[in-house]
């Protein structure tokens, strides 16, 4: 699984979140009404900063202006914060990174060859701590060099830096990224308060300064996040603009929905289509699962919810629904979502052999592989997530599993045996459906009659249906 968490604490660092399952017992906010909203000022230029990830996370804003200056207004102090068993780093970055920082390119545009880069800085950081100072130069879309300078120590007032480039670059640029942390982001630890406060960087070799580069940080910007509560954003950084997921008012029911949009991102340093990612747990790269989610004990129910998608070029959405125990994932499973202008409704029935406690969800705007630019604006809206032994709205039925429905053998190859409990002699209408939706079988049962044949059926997943005048089930079936 190709993993769209390419923010900077993402890509350097690894899983740095430590993430607890929640409270509640229903999918939690599943109508989407409750976000988070914050107003935060970033330096202009800096298209990523520590901001938009620490609000993700649920982290204090951890990138301020500061009119502690030592030339003009304003500087800039990133901090490291350690809260509720969660931790970030504080950064400020000018392009959107993917990667190994050596590869890195884009970012100021800049047309001359400098010798280093110098400025000034206070800073107080924790014992065995370092902050990093990170250039990284490009000439048509691939990089020429990258250097990397450690800061450290305990410095109350400004301390003047001048690092050399060396080895010197050997080909003029045409772009130049500028990247600074609080902590050393390739170590798996952030020191809780460790800070660092830049003001007037400048580049040396006797050039022009680059016009958009604003390393003095007099130029400000204030940017609106807004977040949905209980969930994380998993593509770009968490609650910015370049997340592909926003809040809207295109709602089926109540206030808001939630929107994810596949937008231009980079791919091994090729700009490629990135999709908009929402989950109830949070990817974590270096344990290689799902961590969070919230409590679930149930072995037989329906995922259902509503949603318009409107795809680029012949790009598809997905969701995924997943089930751990003891932290262990037990089983998982998924569909691709069509085309729909209006509002389309959508049950997903499961059944599970081993009891859960723990469920999380994920839906994303476009396949994991459709990554070419022609798939950019493919754009999912999602309202009235539910399961249905627990829904949001009265008016859908709740599927009873009192009787213990179970249709077996699963997975199937001829006959298939429906136990349906106390309704063994109750006349009940039989529907079979493929991964598509189809109705590929229909019949009734008759008293008694609760053996059905399905040797015609593909290989494949289905879904069985029963149902009467007040009763209604299903089962997810694999034919074999």
């Amino acid at each position: 699984m190709r993993k769209n968490i390419y923010s900077f604490i993402g890509l350097l660092a690894g899983c740095f979140l430590s993430i607890t399952a929640y409270s509640q017992t229903a999918i939690p906010n599943g109508d989407f009404e409750d976000w988070n909203t914050i107003t935060v000022t970033n330096p202009q230029t800096f298209t990523n900063t520590s901001n938009n990830e620490a609000f993700n996370a649920g982290i204090s804003p951890n990138c301020f202006k500061v009119s502690d200056s030592y030339h003009g207004n304003f500087a800039v102090k990133i901090i490291s914060e350690v809260q509720n068993k969660d931790s970030l780093f504080g950064y400020i970055v000018n392009c959107n990174p993917d990667g190994n920082p050596f590869a890195w390119h884009g970012g100021t545009p800049l047309s001359q060859k400098p010798a280093g880069i110098r400025g000034y800085y206070k800073s107080d950081f924790v014992i065995g701590d370092t902050g990093l100072i990170i250039v990284a130069f490009s000439n048509s879309g691939v990089n020429i060099g990258t250097y990397i300078f450690q800061m450290d120590g305990i410095h109350s007032s400004y301390t003047a830096f001048d690092f050399a480039f060396n080895p010197p670059l050997s080909v003029t640029p045409d772009s130049v990224v500028f990247a600074a942390t609080s902590s050393n982001p390739f170590v798996n630890k952030v020191y809780n308060g460790s800070w660092i406060q830049y003001d007037s960087i400048s580049f040396t070799g006797g050039i022009t300064q680059p016009t958009q580069f604003n390393g003095d940080f007099e130029l400000w910007k204030t940017d609106s996040l807004n977040s949905p509560q209980n969930w994380f954003v998993l593509s770009g950084n968490g609650g910015s603009q370049n997340s592909g997921v926003t809040r809207t008012t295109d709602s089926y029911k109540g206030k808001y929905a939630i929107e994810l949009k596949t937008f231009l991102g980079n791919r091994n340093n090729q700009p490629a289509a990135q999709n908009g990612i929402i989950s109830t747990g949070k990817w974590c790269k270096n344990c290689n699962t799902m961590m969070g989610g919230y409590p679930f004990t149930n072995t037989q129910d329906t995922l259902a919810f509503w949603y318009k998608y409107t795809p680029a070029s012949n790009d598809s959405a997905s969701f995924m629904v997943g089930f751990k125990n003891n932290g262990t994932n037990i089983a998982s499973y998924g569909r691709y979502l069509s085309a729909s202008a209006n509002y389309k409704y959508v049950e997903f029935p499961f059944i599970m052999g081993q009891t859960p406690d723990t469920a999380y969800v994920l839906f994303q705007s476009s396949l994991w592989q459709d990554t070419l630019v022609s798939f950019v604006g493919s754009d999912l809206i999602i309202d009235g997530l539910q399961f249905k032994s627990n829904p949001l709205y009265t008016a859908i039925p709740v599927f009873s599993f009192n009787d213990n429905f179970i249709a077996y053998p699963n997975p199937a190859t001829t006959n298939l045996t429906l136990k349906t409990g106390s309704r063994d002699n109750e006349t009940l209408n039989l529907t079979i459906y493929n991964d598509l939706g189809m109705v590929v079988k229909s019949m009734t049962l008759l008293p008694g009659q609760r053996t059905i044949n399905v040797s015609d059926l593909r290989v494949g997943m289905y879904n069985v249906e029963i149902k009467s005048a007040n009763y209604s089930a299903k089962q997810k079936l694999i034919v074999k």
